[in-house]
């Protein structure tokens, strides 16, 4: 092909990277038996060897293990020539850690992840936009996996915007919608629902504390329980605490203190 692409139809030509034999054979099975429009073209066990094997087989996608014997997975990507491929990475990080991932916006298979969780990795194969960005994301996240000063890959309108989960102080649901106001007195309309967002910021210091809104912790200027109960945050904005939400808001707030 003179463009060099390696996608013919519905094939999926890939690489898996992966140090450990068994996770290798793991992954090749579960790929034959599930998901057989993914053809391996071949495996790698460290960095060195993937920057070649990418080079030289050109896949589009490519199955990456974080901890590899001579680096961190992610490396290859400052090392390859060829750059035209989608990753989906292979972790047995922790799930603050994983947070990384899911904040980044990139696909990521937890260990021991078995046929369902393949399934929808692959099947989300050619969605992911920005990648160098959103590796240099991970890079930062990964070193910050307690949940301060993370980034957010959030789709705002046709693209995506980066945001720091520490530059948000609330979220707003808004039709299907979801509004996000920043402590630059910005706000930013995101095409994902409250719910979603609640998913993503989990372990993080949000907490949902309504149906209408998620609120960033750090931000709370002082509160009320009881009856008619609320927050009132730093930009001056009083929610309501919906009395359904009450106890896992006061034991939210427990935890952040004795964290503190």
């Amino acid at each position: 092909m003179a463009n060099g692409e390696t996608r013919i139809k519905s094939r999926i030509y890939s690489v898996i990277v992966e140090d450990e034999e068994s996770g290798r054979n793991t992954l090749r099975t579960l790929l034959r038996q599930n998901c057989p429009q993914v053809l391996v073209l071949g495996e790698a066990t460290n960095v060195a060897e993937a920057v070649e094997l990418i080079d030289e087989l050109r896949p589009g996608l490519v199955f990456l293990d974080i901890n590899l014997p001579d680096g961190a997975g992610f490396n290859i990507f400052d090392k390859v020539s060829h750059k035209s491929f989608e990753v989906i990475f292979t972790t047995a990080y922790n799930e603050f850690a994983v947070k990384a991932f899911e904040f980044s916006a990139l696909h990521y298979l937890q260990k021991p992840f078995g046929a369902i969780e393949l399934i929808e990795a692959v099947r989300r194969y050619g969605k992911t936009k920005m990648l160098n960005e959103k590796i240099e994301i991970l890079g930062h996240n990964l070193q910050r996996a307690n949940g301060k000063d993370m980034k957010l890959v959030l789709p705002v309108g046709n693209g995506n915007e980066i945001i720091g989960t520490n530059e948000i102080i609330y979220l707003e649901a808004d039709e299907g919608y979801s509004t996000c106001f920043l402590s630059s007195n910005r706000s930013v309309l995101l095409s994902r629902t409250l719910s979603d967002l609640e998913s993503q910021l989990a372990l993080s210091h949000f907490i949902r504390i309504h149906r209408k809104h998620i609120i960033n912790i750090q931000y709370i200027k002082r509160y009320k329980l009881g009856r008619d109960a609320y927050v009132v945050l730093e930009n001056k904005i009083k929610l309501k605490i919906s009395s359904a939400r009450k106890d896992d808001f006061f034991e939210r707030m427990n935890s952040f203190a004795e964290f503190l």
